[in-house]
């Protein structure tokens, strides 16, 4: 289908830095060749610096081909932009002779063939808001101001709801009326606000009809209306009404007038907000075709959505015509502007972004006043990557990974859009019963409801008591005291603490791939550089050594100046390798040998994960102090604990001056220790041994055949539940084809071409979560690893969900990789041949 498109000039500047038809080679240097784009702009101008600047233009011209569209729904259309020669004054000035030059337009339209023609900005207040023109033509003509008012509408919920401010508490002022696109976002806005104060430029029947019909005041005054409100929608004809030196400190103003309403050269101030408002974003999947698209990045006038969205939904009609806008037709395109992958609220303030800082500031000044207190599930990503971790949340948005989860139920997860997953995480071992698993939960409320106290320093808790005994009850034999902690690195904390104390030694080891947390300590004894190097020097002699490397380990302890050995039964952060058989035994014979103690960090591996109580059971070897966390809380709250040998804890700790040495405020609350104890008392389940161990044959069996099949997948290893599929690295002739074409960003990006070599793996994760609705992740440390942990109660249909939407994943990579070997060994071959 053909669409065009009618403006008025942007500007004289455009005739010498049109692109035309040169777009596409200055767009692929664009952002990535800076020196590039500008020896090619530089080309492009140089003729116009030997020749007179060009002709102003007296008549309709077209300014811009869009020879292909295609949405997101895969529907394809082709457009024009029609450009009249006059200007914003000149219309308002000469409506007849600028309504003329439109019909002139829309005529050449119709010949190219379009169906469907957008009036853009002012085009569209001509011949009574379009009304004339559609009776006249022979193309159908849409102003676009159903979806303006409706972006408009929605930046300010989305706005408002971002900021904290409860609109129903709110005066909002619109200033425009009786606009047609000022009275539909009125409307559109009554049912939301406290009170709306409706702004005309003159006393009118109609802002008066208009303001009884929607129980709102009115008035002419324009310094008034700002003084009675902070909130104003501004959508005249007029422009440059607005001066921003007036406003009250923390007004917001959403700007959706064509020319802009606020006099943007005053605005001089970060403690306003001026919006431009009623603008629509392409989606990301949606190439932007031509300069128009290409130069606005994709952020356009909603006048050209809607022109947009009726010609992919194939829809010759007027809708957006007069100066009354059904409210239902507007509702009508914001669903299918939505369907299309549109969206809005940019955060677009004299063309730039509204940043961080400015919206934080906004958000204090409103703080206080009419925050609301209800928590909105939509705003969560938004508040993640502005308060937590902008880094994170900017790369999972890239690669669609980005998920706000807002319930849990055994192995299954819902987002904030209702969509249901798969966890094949499981909190990385810290929900091994499943989400909100019943009995844990009833747990936590009895506690609750007994009005247990929570935190007592110095006094018994009669649930850490008994936690406490129950713990050393289960653990290897001679196990027997227990102090709590909040987290896994907090265990591996308190055991370090202790071995020093006990054995007076000051080094500590551990193995390259061990993972032990991110505390100083903890990181000491954690392999992985990238986690160490940033805080270099760490603990001193606690340099990791070679992982298995049992002659270099026993060189090391008879120094006999090495207090504890640290080791994990798998090493799941460092991509799941276990202990092969024998090894913990000759490691335990090694330290009683050399007097060092021996910590078995089951932070990940204890309760049942690898298919007994405690992974050292395997063995039946008992080190001198054994971790615990995640699963200990039962899903719910963060607990942990260290249980070592009495006679080291009584060497370390056992005076009046040394008990209190190591202690945490937190640490074993009443809360945490109820769901511990709900925790044993799972963990005692024969069942759930006997289903860890069905499972991990099943999944073992099942990817198998994958491995067989696939020249990428290279292993399948670890324990139990506590499993990790390693792929194999991209061949070399698509790594070096990809790291010629990749520019400077290997020189910029850290590890860059590790990350390509990983691809397959990140491929088949991202592939799961996005087709699949499974939830997996990489080992960090080894991202060639893909973890495979679900909760302990995962089913044999869900096992089965799981192994076929990997078999599938899998398939894909595999053409894909098979494919992109052949493109590129035959280009590179065409290349090579065509040089002889």
């Amino acid at each position: 289908m053909k669409f065009a498109f009618v403006v008025h000039p942007l500007g004289s500047q455009q005739d010498y830095l049109r692109l035309q038809q040169s777009s596409s080679r200055l767009a692929r240097r664009w952002g990535h060749d800076l020196l590039g784009f500008c020896k090619s702009l530089q080309d492009e101008l140089e003729p116009s610096e030997e020749s007179e600047p060009p002709a102003v233009a007296t008549g309709v011209r077209i300014v811009d081909e869009i020879p292909k569209l295609i949405s997101i729904t895969g529907q394809a259309i082709e457009g024009r932009i029609y450009e009249i020669p006059q200007g914003p004054v000149e219309i308002l000035d000469s409506p007849d002779e600028a309504l003329q030059q439109v019909r002139e337009a829309l005529g050449q339209a119709h010949e190219w063939g379009a169906v469907i023609a957008g009036l853009g900005a002012l085009t569209g207040v001509l011949g009574g808001g379009g009304q004339e023109l559609a009776e006249q033509t022979p193309v159908a003509v849409t102003t676009g101001n159903c979806l303006t008012a409706y972006a408009a509408f929605q930046d300010v919920l989305n706005v408002s709801e971002e900021l904290g401010i409860s609109l129903a508490q709110e005066t909002v002022a619109v200033i425009g009326i009786p606009g047609s696109v000022a009275t539909a976002v009125a409307r559109l806005l009554s049912p939301h606000v406290g009170k709306l104060l409706l702004v005309g430029r003159v006393d009118s029947p109609r802002l008066r009809r208009i303001s009884q019909e929607l129980a709102a005041e009115s008035c002419t005054d324009l310094p008034f209306a700002i003084q009675q409100s902070r909130l104003l929608v501004t959508a005249t004809s007029a422009g440059h009404c607005l001066d921003p030196r007036t406003l009250a400190s923390g007004s917001i103003v959403w700007d959706v007038a064509v020319p802009a309403d606020v006099q943007m050269d005053h605005l001089h101030r970060d403690d306003v907000l001026v919006l431009s408002s009623g603008l629509s974003v392409l989606p990301r999947g949606v190439e932007r075709q031509g300069d128009f698209l290409w130069l606005s990045r994709g952020i356009i006038p909603s006048c050209l959505g809607e022109t947009l969205l009726l010609a992919w939904e194939n829809r010759a009609e007027s809708l957006s015509i007069g100066r009354q806008l059904d409210l239902d037709r507007i509702q009508e395109i914001g669903r299918i502007a939505r369907r299309h992958g549109f969206t809005f609220s940019p955060w677009l303030s004299q063309g730039q972004t509204v940043s961080e800082t400015q919206r934080t500031k906004l958000r204090k000044l409103w703080s206080g006043s009419t925050v609301s207190a209800k928590t909105s599930f939509k705003r969560s990503a938004a508040q993640f990557g502005r308060y937590v971790n902008p880094v994170l949340a900017e790369l999972l948005q890239e690669g669609d990974l980005l998920r706000t989860y807002v319930r849990g139920e055994g192995c299954r997860l819902w987002d904030s859009e209702g969509r249901e997953y798969l966890d094949f995480v499981a909190g990385y071992g810290s929900v091994n019963w499943g989400h909100n698993e019943p009995g844990i939960s009833a747990a936590i409320q009895t506690a609750l409801q007994s009005q247990a106290v929570g935190f007592t320093p110095s006094a018994v808790n009669p649930y850490a008591a008994e936690l406490a005994e129950q713990l050393a009850t289960l653990a290897p034999a001679g196990l027997d005291l227990v102090t709590f902690v909040n987290s896994g690195a907090e265990a591996v904390e308190a055991a370090l603490k202790l071995a020093r104390a006990a054995t007076h030694r000051p080094r500590l080891l551990s193995w390259s791939r061990g993972y032990h947390g991110k505390t100083l300590g903890a990181l000491s004894v954690t392999g992985y550089a990238p986690y160490r190097e940033p805080f270099l020097p760490l603990l001193p002699g606690s340099q990791p050594i070679p992982h298995g490397d049992l002659e270099r380990l026993h060189r090391e302890l008879s120094q006999r100046d090495v207090a504890a050995f640290i080791i994990e039964p798998v090493a799941a952060e460092g991509g799941m390798h276990p202990l092969a058989e024998g090894v913990l035994s000759r490691i335990r014979q090694i330290c009683t040998a050399t007097g060092t103690l021996l910590i078995a960090d089951e932070v990940q591996t204890g309760l049942c994960r690898t298919g007994t109580l405690f992974a050292v059971e395997a063995e039946q070897v008992t080190p001198d102090i054994l971790c615990l966390a995640k699963s200990l809380g039962g899903g719910h709250l963060p607990l942990g604990a260290m249980l070592c040998r009495r006679d080291h804890w009584m060497t370390a700790y056992g005076t009046l001056d040394s008990c209190l040495r190591h202690t945490s405020t937190f640490a074993g609350g009443s809360l945490a220790c109820a769901a511990g104890l709900a925790s044993l008392k799972l963990a005692r389940n024969p069942k759930i041994l006997q289903n860890v161990q069905q499972r991990s044959s099943q999944l073992q069996a099942g990817i198998q055949p994958l491995i067989d099949r696939s020249p990428l997948i290279q292993e399948l290893r670890g324990r139990g539940l506590l499993l990790g599929l390693e792929f194999a690295p991209l061949p070399d002739v698509i790594i070096d084809h990809w790291i010629a074409e990749a520019g400077i960003q290997p020189l910029v990006i850290p590890d860059y071409l590790q990350r390509v070599k990983d691809l397959p793996a990140f491929y088949v994760m991202q592939s799961l979560l996005r087709k699949h609705h499974i939830v997996t992740q990489i080992c960090r440390s080894q991202p060639n690893v893909l973890r495979i942990e679900p909760p302990l109660i995962v089913t044999a249909a869900e096992v089965d969900q799981f192994l076929a939407a990997l078999d599938q994943a899998c398939a894909e990579l595999e053409m894909t990789n098979q494919l992109f070997q052949n493109c590129v060994t035959k280009s590179v071959r065409g290349e090579l041949q065509g040089h002889r």
